[in-house]
């Protein structure tokens, strides 16, 4: 209803105004500080973003090892499926898709 229209406009409104910040141009990330997305093999670049996924979810309950920066290869990449850290990425994603169906019954 009116609030979808709202919030279409409200997102046109932020889009708009980042436009005109950047002056319309694309911001250039360079790879050292977005080393997951530049990797050439799409398994590595997949493996590894879903990890960062479990780890930040991982942080949001037990918050040890809090970085202001995550960038120039701090988090390791995952290049096979068989890493340990995967054991991580599963289990976040499937409490994740649990939470919903435990919390309701």
């Amino acid at each position: 209803g009116r609030a979808s229209f709202e919030g279409f406009y409200f997102a046109c409104g932020v889009l708009y105004l980042r436009w005109r910040v950047t002056n319309s141009t694309n911001p250039h990330i360079h790879p050292d500080y977005n080393y997951i997305a530049f990797h050439p093999h799409w398994k590595t670049r997949i493996l590894t973003l879903a990890y960062t996924h479990a780890l930040s979810l991982y942080l949001l309950f037990f918050p040890s090892t809090l970085s202001p920066d995550w960038s120039f290869e701090s988090i390791k990449l995952i290049q096979t499926i068989d890493d340990p850290r995967n054991v991580l990425t599963l289990a976040a994603y499937l409490s994740v898709i649990a939470f919903p169906f435990v919390t309701v019954a």
